[in-house]
């Protein structure tokens, strides 16, 4: 049974090993990006709908502002006329609705509490994906430059990791032996 487990454990282990190396860092950063966006923007529409809605009862509250007007109106003509059945009918139209538009002044001091809200949280969500967004492009120019230098490391192997040859030490040598002699005959001269 022991070796088993350790079978098992070692056989994650290296499927683990195989699925980092199949991960692409930038790949998944950039996967990450387009869902940040895709939530705010789905966040932005949704603001949308919420100013839209906010305008249509601010719409309906305007055109019942100017029926009760209109009420107000017959019932002052009715009262003059001691029509008082038509009166009442009127007047309790007039309190429905304007109950109605007290509901509806309500809902549009609600929807601009939840439009602020959402306009911030928007906001400040721009924001943090913006520097994600720039920190991200570092990364992926970083790794995009690891992998342009490891590529060219390949190519061109660096001198400097290799041990100068004799013949090499030799070369110079000779050289400096040759402008010492050089600078001994100028001197004598």
């Amino acid at each position: 049974m022991g070796i088993m487990n350790r079978m098992v454990r070692i056989w994650k282990a290296d499927m683990h090993g195989v699925m980092d190396q199949l991960e692409d860092k930038s790949l998944i950063l950039k996967q990450c990006l387009r869902d940040m966006e895709e939530e705010l923007s789905r966040k932005e529409n949704n603001l949308k709908r919420l100013i839209d809605s906010k305008k249509k009862i601010q719409l309906e509250r305007g055109k019942h502002s100017r029926e009760v007007d209109l009420i107000e109106t017959d019932i002052d003509s009715a009262v003059s006329k001691d029509m008082d059945d038509i009166a009442r009918m009127l007047i309790r139209k007039r309190k429905n609705l304007a109950a109605h538009m007290e509901k509806l002044e309500h809902h549009v001091n609600k929807l601009d509490f939840d439009i602020g809200t959402q306009q911030e949280c928007i906001e400040e969500q721009r924001l943090r994906f913006e520097q994600f967004q720039l920190r991200a492009a570092d990364f992926i120019r970083g790794r995009e430059v690891k992998e342009w230098e490891k590529m060219m490391d390949e190519f061109i192997p660096h001198k400097t990791d290799c041990e100068p040859s004799s013949e090499e030490i030799d070369l110079e040598l000779m050289q400096r032996k040759e402008e010492y002699s050089q600078q001994n005959k100028e001197a004598r001269s």
